[in-house]
């Protein structure tokens, strides 16, 4: 990381600072992208902010929103950067490389946040794809002519739609769901009378007897509250149970998940007190695990539903926890969604190296970004160039840069204005069928995984999709991609 700071300019080094310093005054152990926010938003003469007075953002409120949400407990271990702050800054990086940039400026890290999400900023700025392409506007514009006076509106601009996966309930009934849940711990021999239950008289008992063990895994530790690392725990602790044994047979049981835990956070400094608050994370967990419900149409949840949730949420510590462990959990959910009578998204090919992993994961993100259901041709393609891989440095040499590549992607590909699913996402035919192809393409060569290179010549090879459409707006042709290839695939990694 420390060669990328090398390349801040001198006011993103002091949003940097600033941040840092916005996060001691706070109190707060670790620098989040709230804290970031606060940084950039700090330099009334950098490109940022005048972008932010094009946007007519209510800088007040800005810092009032992020501030607040700064506050929120994370369940990530103090000191350094959180995960969603590197992820700010990984993809300011990634901005500043498509806009041809030699730096990375405050106006960088300002859409890095936009991209990110999840922070007070983006929040406000909502919907995502349409707030990036209005800030890329604004910085360019603010670029272009210089600082704007476009004055700071002194208006509340509309808070962004909290996770609300179950269409069918509300907030204050999410509320009543942890309300029930809580004393529930408290006192497993009382509960609320059924006509008052709500989503609460969804969980089955074994969902509720895994909370149960998750409670009392907190106490063990000492901490004060119940994370996904705790439902994880709550989940391997029943070796007989379906989700307690498919972990198991992973690696994943309870001595090794409780070593793990205490490797990645430790154990508290004093046994707690009360009945243990849910984290944000894991209160996601528990929605995440209603929605998975009804997508099934099953009445209720239960632990298997649960541990779709943790693998669904992709980011509490449980899933850290799992891939220290390395459990496949593209695996798990088919395994689970195969035993509760549902097809499933396809998971990542085992036969693909470590780079086209990585390349098929950027087409995840960007399908992501532009809130589309499902990984296509065109999504591996940006994803591909992404990656920085050995198909990234061969279309780079035919002419192919990201921000030309994306453009075009975006004219071809609108973003979806439906709300954005947070459900894992699947595989086209096409995008299959070019997947397919790439472990064709290397058992051809006597290679045992597919790389970046092989996945190319696949998504290229393939009919559907729009990939070959977006190659051939840049006036790059199949054929002069293969010949550039093909040479270079027996040096690439398997």
């Amino acid at each position: 990381m420390a060669d990328r700071f090398d390349k801040f300019s001198d006011r993103a080094r002091r949003a940097l600072q600033t941040a840092q310093e916005e996060a001691v005054a706070l109190g707060h152990g670790q620098i989040t992208a709230e804290h970031l926010v606060l940084g950039v938003i700090h330099d009334p003469t950098a490109v940022a902010q005048h972008a932010l007075r094009r946007l007519h953002v209510n800088l007040d409120e800005l810092t009032q929103a992020a501030t607040s949400a700064a506050s929120q407990p994370t369940p990530e271990p103090p000191g350094g950067l959180s995960t969603s702050a590197r992820m700010v800054i990984e993809l300011a990086v990634d901005e500043a490389r498509a806009l041809d940039h030699h730096y990375v400026g405050t106006e960088h890290l300002l859409l890095g946040l936009v991209r990110e999400g999840t922070n007070a900023l983006a929040q406000i700025l909502q919907p995502q794809q349409d707030a990036l392409k209005r800030a890329r506007a604004a910085i360019r514009d603010t670029l272009n002519a210089g600082p704007s006076s476009a004055p700071v509106l002194r208006v509340s601009q509309p808070a962004s739609s909290s996770l609300h996966p179950a269409q069918d309930a509300s907030p204050e009934e999410h509320e009543l769901l942890i309300h029930h849940l809580s004393a529930f711990l408290a006192d497993p021999t009382s509960g609320p009378a059924e006509s008052e239950a709500g989503l609460f008289g969804r969980l089955s008992d074994a969902a509720l007897q895994v909370f149960q063990s998750a409670h009392e895994e907190a106490q063990r530790f000492s901490h004060n509250y119940i994370g996904t690392e705790h439902i994880l725990l709550g989940l391997v602790r029943d070796s007989q149970s379906s989700t307690g044994r498919l972990l198991g047979d992973l690696g994943a049981d309870l001595p090794k998940v409780r070593n793990a835990v205490e490797f990645i956070i430790g154990r508290g400094d004093r046994p707690p007190g009360d009945t243990p608050a849910l984290t944000p994370r894991a209160k996601k967990v528990l929605i995440l695990a209603l929605d998975e419900a009804d997508r099934l149409g099953h009445a209720q949840a239960g632990s298997e539903h649960l541990l779709l949730g943790v693998i669904r949420e992709g980011e509490g510590i449980a899933s850290g926890v799992l891939e220290s462990l390395v459990v496949n959990t593209d695996w798990i959910r088919t395994q689970l969604l195969e035993s509760l009578g549902q097809a499933q998204v396809p998971p990542t090919p085992a036969r693909v190296s470590r780079g086209g992993r990585s390349a098929l994961l950027q087409a995840q993100l960007v399908a992501r970004w532009y809130y589309h259901p499902q990984v296509d041709t065109e999504h591996m393609l940006v994803g591909l160039v992404r990656e920085r891989g050995l198909a990234a440095r061969v279309l780079e040499d035919l002419g192919v840069r990201l921000a030309a590549l994306l453009e075009h992607f975006e004219a071809l590909v609108p973003a979806d204005t439906g709300r954005p699913s947070q459900a894992a996402l699947g595989y086209t035919l096409a995008a299959h069928a070019a997947i397919e192809r790439a472990s064709w393409e290397a058992d051809q060569r006597g290679q045992p995984r597919a790389g970046s290179g092989h996945l190319l010549l696949g998504v290229l090879a393939i009919e559907g999709g729009r990939a070959r459409d977006l190659l051939a707006r840049l006036g790059v042709s199949p054929e002069a991609v293969r010949l550039a290839v093909e040479p270079l695939l027996a040096s690439e990694e398997s």
